[in-house]
């Protein structure tokens, strides 16, 4: 499934970026990301990038598990270098800030195995190639330097207020109005969509220049739905598949749901359909496996 995924994004990069340079030919803009994102995902693909994230972000992992255990036994890393290189050119160039924080994750949790492997010769290579490349994207890519840094800027300029019209805040405030509703509804309001739900509670003097949005957190976006009882239930799940990945020290699963609990803390994707594939492909094909080779 790995090789058939990392085939599928190299298309999908080639195709964007094939589509980017003929539109920035004439005219490169400072932020050509967000042409990159807008125009070669979002309108031709009809996809939001965070979800598209998510399945390169799976691809990475792979990469890693499969340059893991390259580097164990002592084989050519030199084709999963590049497989690694090009997913993660496409990763940085989605601008997700959820999908930066996660990659780290994932790459600590590589460098700690190789330590504990007693791999220490590769640890301070791949350490160096890793800070070197991130520096010099952060620092050629403008627009990579304020999509980390522009929330913090934000509220640095308004002395750090909660109401201060950026995308955080407005997220903070839909999670606090999230919680208030799920205290006031602890059996939750299964017809009634989370965004009314939500929107009815906002109260922010730019309401007129915002949208309808979901609780963008999947533990509050179900305790809207579904009561605190939904919420102990995706807890359980949580835990159970931490169980299993310590019952069967599969660390390629356990990436798989790392990616998936960072993600839930900042998006609802499983009321998405990139979510929803996720969980019910890429997630079960895991368990299923991990129940067949237990």
């Amino acid at each position: 499934m790995y090789e058939s995924l990392n085939v599928i994004i190299a298309i999908v990069f080639v195709l964007c970026i094939g589509d980017v340079i003929l539109d920035l030919s004439h005219n490169v803009p400072k932020y050509w990301w967000n042409l990159f994102v807008h125009r070669s995902l979002v309108s031709v693909l009809n996809l939001h990038p965070s979800y598209v994230s998510m399945l390169v972000l799976v691809a990475i992992n792979g990469n890693l598990e499969r340059l893991y255990r390259s580097i164990l036994e002592n084989k050519v890393i030199g084709l999963s270098l590049g497989i690694f290189a090009l997913n993660l050119t496409f990763l940085v160039l989605l601008s997700s800030k959820m999908a930066y924080l996660i990659l780290v994750v994932l790459f600590a949790l590589f460098v700690v195995r190789l330590i504990v492997a007693n791999k220490l010769k590769w640890v301070g290579g791949i350490l160096f190639v890793f800070v070197v490349l991130i520096s010099v994207l952060y620092n050629t890519l403008p627009s990579i330097k304020d999509r980390i840094t522009v929330d913090y800027r934000t509220f640095a300029s308004k002395n750090f207020a909660l109401d201060n019209n950026s995308p955080a805040s407005e997220r903070i405030h839909i999670w606090r109005n999230s919680i208030a509703l799920i205290e006031e509804n602890p059996f939750g309001r299964f017809c009634i969509d989370t965004k009314e739900q939500i929107w009815s509670r906002l109260d922010k003097t730019n309401k007129e220049e915002l949208v309808e949005k979901n609780a963008h957190n999947n533990f509050l976006e179900f305790g809207l739905r579904y009561g605190v009882l939904g919420i102990i239930v995706l807890f359980l799940f949580v835990l159970v598949c931490f169980y299993f990945f310590i019952k069967y020290k599969d660390f390629l699963f356990l990436g798989v749901l790392l990616i998936f609990l960072l993600f839930s803390l900042t998006e609802s994707t499983l009321v998405r359909e990139m979510g929803v594939i996720y969980m019910a492909f890429i997630f079960q094909l895991h368990l299923l496996n991990l129940k067949k080779t237990g």
